[in-house]
């Protein structure tokens, strides 16, 4: 029982954690204006990097 409740304790805190970084970056991408702007900027700085 103890080791179940261990496993189950795991995983429920790690998709908790998954959970939350996974809003965090929706909350990120939703505070910028435009985020299709934001993707078109992002692609020149890629293929300058290349």
């Amino acid at each position: 029982m103890k080791l179940s409740t261990l496993i189950i304790n795991a995983v429920l805190a790690f998709t908790f954690l998954n959970g939350s970084v996974l809003l965090l970056d929706k909350i990120e991408s939703s505070s910028l204006s435009n985020p299709f702007t934001s993707n078109i900027a992002e692609m020149p700085e890629t293929d300058s990097d290349v």
